[in-house]
């Protein structure tokens, strides 16, 4: 990790674990609509896990003052976590 007074950089090492990065695959549809039989439940069992790991909004209660564009970023991630969470559940 580094960082500056204008940016914050991870260099994420060879084994590490993300919750974000899980929740985001695990609720991206895989494969193709011609994937081999048996993908569609795999895909199911990704979806309730990672939509287990959803514990509410994204960095819930953590602020920078004076940078609008890191509040912004942080809005549309919220966002978007909160609606795949939403679809995976409708899903399943």
């Amino acid at each position: 990790m580094s960082a500056s007074r204008k940016a914050v950089a991870f260099a994420p090492p060879p084994s590490y674990w993300l919750d974000v990065d899980v929740l985001r695959r695990g609720l991206t549809p895989g494969g193709s609509p011609t994937r081999p039989e048996g993908t569609r439940s795999a895909d199911l069992a990704a979806r309730q896990a990672a939509a287990e790991l959803y514990q509410g909004e994204f960095l819930h209660g953590f602020a920078v003052r004076d940078a609008p564009a890191f509040e912004a970023w942080v809005r549309e991630e919220r966002e978007l976590l909160y609606t795949m969470v939403v679809n995976a559940l409708t899903t399943l």
